[in-house]
């Protein structure tokens, strides 16, 4: 059956309807932004806390003719370096596995727990090589180490404005000529032995242009055969994962929405191009101090159809971050990229709304959370997580987007189309990417 975008998302007869009377206007959710009920089976984990660094307060406004702002009033940079640090250390289960279950309370904690920590000083030692001056030249001087991973280490680089002109570089990118004003970039260093997921990662993220996809702008390698990959750089920005983390009960409702919509437009986009990211979370998605949504790393992305293509490729490559991998890549057989994305951004818009992830693993042998919503989709009370949203056509997309079905789970381009997501305003900053 194929998907009522015009007026509700269709639920494939997984459940019945809901009536229309139930949905609240636009303005009585305006009044209430905060009203999210979080299910009450999930327990809470508690975040990991440094009382020398409070957390970032979040604040949004709203202006006229519907306009609005998101501004970071405080970001913690440190932060980024403690996720980091433990995303090194957590992978002892899935290969795309991202931050340790202990400390992060989007995770709902397995029965098994527990591995030995590993020291980032692999990481610390790919940083502190040497790159070739034409990296110096074009993209300033190192300033600090503003992320850690398990392939690659992330830089912050400082170019200020010089009297005299700069050597002409061959690259297309603008940082070619001398900057008549300082200049950041955020320069993602990869530990040799990831040469080709560098190779890969550049290629695709170089070709993306978009104002929700962080730009990428050179690849460079030094003597010593290390990689170095140049992207746009966002003063104070943050992601959606310490967002979410630092407002437990969930983000106000203006806000997901907005995310959630710059989000699809990215991901639609992304599509277009034959492209699926395939490890959609909070922790790749970067939000800007005004509020833009900035899609990063495509170290997993997979390129599904070429431009002369007219069918897209399916796959059976199993990929991503537990809690946010759709059902189907566990079972074996051939699907559709797309659709696990599209699965991925409807787990991240109920950790945004409630501030938790609604299972550990869509797995029914392995999660009885999982279970309980197979089994509550299918019933007229529904799944509490989702009905706690006061709209009806929300819940619907939501729904729709969590079907464990990827052959008739809807798309990124038919969500844009729905009732309930044409009418959601996305900022300035998002439509800008600023």
């Amino acid at each position: 059956m194929p998907v009522a975008v015009s007026d509700q998302v269709s639920i494939h007869g997984d459940r019945s309807a809901r009536s229309a009377s139930k949905s609240p206007s636009p303005e009585e959710e305006r009044d209430h932004p905060d009203e999210n009920t979080v299910e009450e089976r999930v327990e809470e984990i508690p975040s990991r806390q440094d009382s020398n660094h409070p957390p970032a307060s979040w604040h949004h406004e709203i202006h006229h003719h519907h306009d609005h702002d998101h501004l970071i009033q405080r970001v913690d940079k440190q932060g980024g370096i403690l996720d980091g640090i433990f995303n090194m250390i957590s992978t002892w289960w899935w290969p795309g596995y991202s931050q340790s279950e202990e400390q992060d309370p989007l995770i709902v904690r397995p029965e098994e727990e527990g591995q030995e920590a590993s020291s980032p000083s692999s990481s610390s030692s790919s940083s502190s090589s040497t790159p070739a001056m034409s990296l110096t030249r074009k993209y300033g001087k190192f300033k600090e180490v503003i992320y850690y991973g398990n392939t690659s280490t992330i830089r912050l680089h400082e170019k200020k404005p010089s009297s005299s002109p700069s050597l002409s570089s061959s690259s297309s990118s603008s940082s070619s000529s001398s900057p008549t004003r300082t200049e950041l970039y955020a320069i993602k260093v990869f530990h040799r032995t990831s040469s080709n997921l560098a190779r890969s990662e550049y290629c695709i993220g170089s070709c993306l242009h978009h104002p929700n996809i962080i730009h990428t702008l050179d690849l460079l390698v030094d003597d010593r055969g290390t990689l170095y990959e140049i992207m746009q750089y966002h003063p104070s920005s943050t992601t959606l994962h310490r967002l979410i983390r630092t407002n437990k009960k969930g983000l106000p409702t203006h806000d997901s929405d907005c995310f959630f919509k710059q989000l699809l437009l990215g991901i639609s986009y992304m599509h277009t191009q034959g492209v699926a990211h395939r490890n959609i979370k909070p922790d790749n998605i970067l939000i800007t101090l005004h509020g833009a949504v900035k899609i990063i790393d495509f170290g997993n992305a997979e390129c599904f159809r070429a431009p002369w293509e007219e069918r897209p490729h399916l796959t059976k490559r199993v990929s991503g971050t537990i809690p946010y991998i759709a059902p189907e890549e566990y079972g074996g057989r051939e699907f559709d990229p797309r659709a696990v994305d599209v699965w991925a951004v409807g787990v991240t818009y109920i950790a945004m709304r409630t501030g938790r992830l609604p299972w550990w693993t869509a797995l029914e042998q392995d999660d009885e959370l999982y279970v309980a919503y197979l089994k509550a989709r299918r019933e007229v009370s529904g799944y509490e997580p989702i009905e706690s949203f006061r709209r009806e056509c929300c819940r619907n997309v939501i729904y729709a987007m969590l079907d464990p079905n990827w052959e008739r789970r809807i798309t990124a381009s038919q969500i844009l189309r729905s009732e309930w997501v044409t009418a959601i305003e996305v900022c300035d900053a998002g439509h800008r990417g600023i």
